[in-house]
Parts: C-alpha cells; sequence; structure tokens
C-alpha cells in the first residue's frame, strides 16, 4: 500500500509540475490556423457584427464590449472560440494606445503571429501587423465564418502605428473621432484621413490574448507523471 501511494503521488507530482509551467495567459481554442506545430503560438482576431458609439473614454467599455461578443451565443455556434480567452479592441483613448491595450506593441518584442477567426492571417507578427500594411483584410466576425459588408467604418482613435490619434482617440471632448475599414490592407485599415463624430455607431477590431499549439496531452502527463516519480523515488532513497 505504500508503495503504491508513492507512485500515485509520484505522478500527481507530474501534473502539478505541468500546472505550474503551463503559460498561465494562453488557452486552447477548438481549433487552430493551418501551418502551426505544437508549441507555436499565435492570436485571433475578429470584426465585431455589432456597432457602439465612441463616447467612453475608458478603454474597459470597449475591451467588455468585444468580450460580449467573443462569448455570445452567436460566436459559441460555430464552436471556434475557446472559452476563457481574454479578448481587447484594437482602440485608443487619449491615455492608452491601441497597441499597448492589446499588448501587441513591437517594442516590448516580436510578438506572434495574428489569424482571423476564418484562418486567414492579418501579420506575421507585432511589427508586420502595424506596419502600415495588413496581409488580408480586416472582414470576419465573431462567428468565424461571416463577413461583413465592405466598407464599414470600425473605431480606432489609432494611427497606423498603433499609437492613440491626437485629435481623434475614442472619447475626444470635440467628438471627432479615428477610424478605419474593412476592406482595405494598407494603414487605412486602421487609420482613415477622416473622422466621425463619436454618437456614430461604428464596429470595433479585437484581438485575442496569445494562445499555445499544445503537445498531446496524454504525452505530456505522462512524461510529467514519470518525472514525479523519478522525483520521489530519489527522494526515498535519500
Amino acid at each position: 500500500m505504500t508503495h503504491f501511494r508513492s507512485l500515485a503521488t509520484g505522478f500527481y507530482m507530474g501534473l502539478a509540475a505541468m500546472a505550474v509551467t503551463a503559460p498561465a495567459t494562453l488557452a486552447a481554442p477548438v481549433f487552430h490556423p493551418a501551418g502551426l506545430n505544437p508549441g507555436d503560438t499565435y492570436r485571433l482576431a475578429f470584426l465585431t457584427s455589432d456597432r457602439t458609439d465612441a463616447l467612453s473614454p475608458d478603454i474597459n467599455f470597449y475591451n467588455q464590449f468585444v468580450t460580449d461578443l467573443a462569448n455570445s451565443p452567436f460566436a459559441d455556434s460555430t464552436a471556434q472560440i475557446a472559452h476563457n480567452l481574454s479578448w481587447k479592441a484594437i482602440i485608443s483613448t487619449e491615455t492608452i494606445d491601441a497597441r499597448d491595450n492589446t499588448g501587441t506593441n513591437p517594442n516590448n518584442g516580436a510578438g506572434v503571429p495574428i489569424f482571423l477567426l476564418d484562418g486567414r492571417k492579418l501579420a506575421d507578427n507585432y511589427a508586420d501587423f502595424w506596419d502600415g500594411s495588413l496581409d488580408t483584410t480586416f472582414d470576419s466576425v465573431e462567428n468565424g465564418s461571416g463577413v461583413l459588408p465592405f466598407g464599414e467604418p470600425v473605431w480606432t482613435g489609432t494611427l497606423a502605428d498603433g499609437t492613440s490619434s491626437p485629435f481623434g482617440f475614442v472619447g475626444f471632448p470635440l467628438g471627432s473621432i479615428t477610424y478605419g475599414f474593412n476592406d482595405v490592407t494598407d494603414g487605412a485599415w486602421v487609420e482613415s484621413v477622416d473622422f466621425l463624430h463619436t454618437f456614430n455607431p461604428g464596429r470595433l477590431f479585437a484581438v485575442s490574448g496569445i494562445i499555445w499549439v499544445d503537445e498531446p496531452a496524454p504525452l505530456s502527463l505522462l512524461a510529467l507523471g514519470l518525472v514525479g516519480l523519478a522525483l520521489t523515488r530519489r527522494k526515498r532513497a535519500a
């Protein structure tokens, strides 16, 4: 009985090790874009199917807006968005740049590729995301399959490099906000040359937290369980 308990303890030590060492901010969705391998990381993005005004100066208002849509029945019906993923709006206030709100500031590291929910790649990394050119149009909504009509304004309050628009951030007192388009791949996807009033309804772009393409679970569990078992035996021998 004592030997059996030692084996069980060792195995569960391995499970605990996996829980401790697994990246806390990563989540595993139902699907992964093509061409990725176990150990790769990436992010997902979508264009909201619903609209909001740009009156609020609080970035949390917009983050909550995209999160609610990502977790709505409309999105879940396609089984493509993982529960518990964090979502951020690609939008800037007076004090917060979109690239910082979304954790995509290229000054903080190369980052990971970003894909739409239908599998198309938007950018190779964060620098590519904010270089004024996307790999495809940013037009897939949160159910992963619908593509909205082209040419709709999207609230951003952001310049092409991901920083806050000095005279067009969301919640701007004078009410003229920078916006982008869902039908272009140049810098106008995020920074148009025109402005819209804050009370106009507009869509938002959203991006997820980092996602990890994990190794097959049974092999991971077995390997870490054996490690825990070995440590237990070594301790007993000592």
